[in-house]
């Protein structure tokens, strides 16, 4: 655009030199011969005329050319500071991306460790739980064992206690069927000697039946004994 403007200049400039050479060349008319510039007098004016009324419409057209090109580098510096503003902003974007990647790259950096410590801690506590259900299996193990032996034992001390008594009450029974055996021991060698009529006439039967009586009572006792003597003797 710049260069067709001063093509424009250099042809105006030329126009300009043709018509001083045309004004000078009429002044050598004048001097020349008066007759000839007095013929083409009214010729001359006219064509100064339209030199004029060119030079006129040119100049216009300069000067509205200069002013679309005015406007047309205003437009231009205008689209050229939107520009540097958009590129200015695009940048500040971009330090702002970058800064932001950036500590979002530090975050993940530690959300990276802080993840690896969790799983650390998780795998600790895993194993922590394993010890503790091994631990607690053992302990279980253990505790049903003595459970056992608890409940073992209590049925043993129960049946001891169970032959205890037993063993009592025969040896009571006994200790009564002594006093009753000697009773009918005694009446029994009264009736067979015949020294008294107040003797009974089966007190023998009944001191025999006594007598059969306590050797079971003893059998009884003896049997008893011998497993209370037998569980002791496992415990001890």
């Amino acid at each position: 655009m710049l260069n067709c403007k001063l093509v424009r200049v250099r042809q105006i400039g030329l126009t300009k030199t043709h018509f001083i050479t045309g004004v000078f060349c009429l002044a050598l008319g004048a001097i020349g011969g008066g007759a000839f510039v007095s013929h083409h007098a009214e010729n001359v004016s006219k064509g100064k005329q339209v030199a004029q009324q060119q030079l006129t419409e040119e100049h216009a057209a300069l000067i509205a050319e200069n002013d679309e090109i005015k406007s047309q580098l205003q437009t231009f510096k205008e689209d050229s500071n939107i520009e540097k503003q958009k590129q200015s902003t695009l940048e500040q974007t971009v330090a702002a991306s970058k800064k932001t990647n950036t500590q979002l790259k530090k975050q993940n950096q530690t959300l990276s460790v802080e993840v690896a410590n969790l799983k650390t801690q998780l795998k600790e506590q895993q194993n922590q739980a394993l010890d503790l259900q091994k631990q607690n299996q053992v302990l279980q193990a253990s505790i049903d064992k003595k459970n056992a032996i608890l409940i073992q034992s209590k049925e043993f001390f129960q049946g001891q206690l169970k032959l205890q008594q037993e063993v009592h009450e025969l040896n009571v029974q006994r200790e009564k069927l002594i006093v009753t055996f000697n009773n009918l021991t005694k009446e029994c060698q009264v009736f067979t000697e015949g020294k008294s009529w107040d003797a009974k006439s089966d007190s023998c039967d009944r001191k025999q039946k006594a007598s059969d009586r306590l050797k079971a009572l003893d059998k009884s006792i003896n049997a008893k004994q011998a497993q209370l003597d037998s569980a002791d003797s496992a415990v001890k």
